[in-house]
């Protein structure tokens, strides 16, 4: 084990709090999907499949990360099982990018549809959650099976990247190709993808108008309302997301680029990974407190619970006072 400084200290403490963030506002969004179903809709389905994928970020790479600032890659495990945890670890990771960028692009393109095209119905397959939830995460695992491949244990059991299983000479291009790859297919392409689905639906809602529509002005405009409010939390959940994994993937760049020459301080290190791994905590508050249906929900949930939880008390007050009142009466009764 290294010499622990206050630096490691820090971020042990940093994802704690992040793991407890995640595991109450990620449990806490599937269960008022699971208990309400005024609230179920392809939106909060896409939100239950990126709890799950921030779930396993949270049991799995969460833990790793901090192990990490201790012992750096040395893998406990040793043996065949090793090397399956070594690469299932980091493969869980990389799934759960890719499971949530193609959720956000489900989501967006859920939109545009309709707002944009709400008459056309040859997309309505698109919004079957139960179409759509097995192939994202087919095409996520799929997208990121690489890493299953370029992970694995070396001669010191420690848990790392090796490029070099075709051999040094295709050592370099590989690691290039592949922090590239990533780069592309599951940060910049889908990113793209969503700018230019919501720039669209943008314009529409804000600055289009509808001629001859057939309701009222009122009613017009609550329903603008209510179309940019649920936009413009997607907009943000998007950006953050953006956001986070961005030095992640400068940091991976670098790496394909500069290779494993270039120094990087371990706290910048672990600040860049922390922010990413931050995004799996950060989502479902937002969703949480962004969505006025989840929120409604949620005061629903709490107010029915309020008012059992009063009229049980009330009833065993009753009970209570009723049973009193015959031992009362039986101590009372001449004998």
């Amino acid at each position: 084990m290294k010499e622990v400084g206050i630096g490691a200290i820090f971020f042990t403490v940093l994802y704690g709090l992040t793991i407890v963030a995640s595991l109450v506002g990620n449990t806490l969004l599937m269960y008022i999907v699971c208990k309400r179903p005024e609230v179920r809709s392809l939106n909060s389905f896409m939100f239950v499949n990126m709890a799950v994928a921030d779930l396993m970020v949270t049991a799995v790479v969460m833990p790793s990360s901090i192990a990490f600032f201790y012992i750096e890659s040395s893998w406990a495990i040793t043996g065949i099982f090793g090397e399956i945890t070594c690469r299932m670890s980091h493969y869980v990771g990389h799934v759960n990018l890719a499971a949530s960028i193609l959720c956000l692009v489900v989501m967006a393109v859920d939109r545009y549809y309709a707002i944009i095209s709400p008459l056309n119905r040859d997309h309505l397959w698109f919004r079957n959650a139960k179409i759509v939830t097995p192939v994202i995460w087919f095409v996520a695992m799929t997208l990121v099976s690489m890493s299953l491949v370029f992970y694995d244990l070396n001669e010191y059991n420690d848990c790392l990247y090796d490029f070099n299983i075709f051999g040094s000479d295709y050592g370099t291009r590989l690691r290039q190709f592949y922090f590239l790859f990533v780069f592309v297919t599951i940060y910049i392409i889908p990113l793209v993808i969503i700018s230019l689905l919501y720039a669209k639906i943008a314009h529409k809602v804000w600055f289009h108008r509808t001629p001859g529509h057939p309701v009222s002005e009122s009613q017009l405009r609550r329903e603008v309302i209510t179309k940019r409010k649920v936009v413009r939390m997607l907009i943000v959940i998007v950006a953050t997301f953006a956001v986070c994994w961005l030095p992640a993937q400068v940091f991976h760049i670098v790496r394909a680029i500069a290779g494993w020459d270039i120094d990087v301080s371990p706290n910048v290190q672990r600040a860049v990974f922390w922010c990413a791994h931050a995004n799996s905590a950060i989502n479902p508050w937002l969703y949480l407190t962004l969505s006025g249906n989840i929120k409604s929900a949620f005061s629903k949930m709490i107010s029915e619970d309020f008012r059992r939880e009063t009229k049980g008390r009330s009833q065993r007050a009753s009970r209570y006072a009723k049973d009193t009142m015959d031992c009362k009466q039986k101590e009372e009764a001449p004998l």
